[in-house]
């Protein structure tokens, strides 16, 4: 099976969702690491933190509960 074939598949959309939900909680706990440990970042840098951990959970956690569903 090509690639192209795999992507179309229904399961494609949920599978981009966790990968993209994975990237932006490591996006977002680096961001929180490097507010808290140097302390030259400002207060911004900390709710954009918080805000792009949060929003890749929640997509990781959606995403991952409809590949569950949608293997039943």
């Amino acid at each position: 099976m090509r690639v192209s074939q795999r992507l179309r598949s229904p399961e494609a959309g949920p599978i981009w969702g966790l990968i993209f939900g994975l990237l932006l909680t490591g996006i977002g706990g680096c961001l929180w690491c490097y507010t808290e440990f140097v302390r030259v970042a400002d207060k911004f840098d900390g709710a954009l933190a918080v805000a792009a951990l949060l929003v890749g959970l929640l997509s990781a956690f959606y995403a991952g509960r409809q590949l569950r569903h949608s293997h039943r």
